[in-house]
């Protein structure tokens, strides 16, 4: 009985391991979080572990809110988004992301542009 229940145990743990792995990390950005750029970037390019959608991306710059994309529909690994002309100035990137799983991840990436 017991080596029953220990086998039960056992297999919905093999089973539901997968689900950890689903979250969908950010694995690298460009611009790269923290990065001092002379000219302004064209795209934000965000690249994750696992395909997820990308819900939600905006900009902020002292206190504008440039939005970028709300939920495009699509599950990918890597997301690239078009950016309007920005000015010198520190940026912040916030992103919001759906995994395949159904769990919900944000995060954000800084940027500076210093125009020389």
């Amino acid at each position: 009985m017991i080596q029953r229940i220990l086998i039960v145990i056992a297999t919905f743990c093999l089973m539901n391991s997968g689900q950890v792995h689903a979250h969908a990390m950010l694995e690298r950005s460009s611009p790269a979080n923290n990065a001092v750029l002379s000219a302004a970037p064209r795209t934000i390019d965000l690249s994750f572990g696992h395909p997820t959608k990308l819900v939600m991306l905006k900009l902020l710059k002292d206190q504008e809110v440039i939005p970028l994309l709300t939920d495009n529909g699509q599950s990918a690994k890597t997301f690239s988004v078009a950016l309007p002309a920005l000015t010198s100035g520190k940026y912040l990137a916030t992103w919001s992301t759906l995994s395949g799983d159904g769990h919900a991840m944000k995060g954000s990436i800084t940027f500076t542009i210093t125009g020389k």
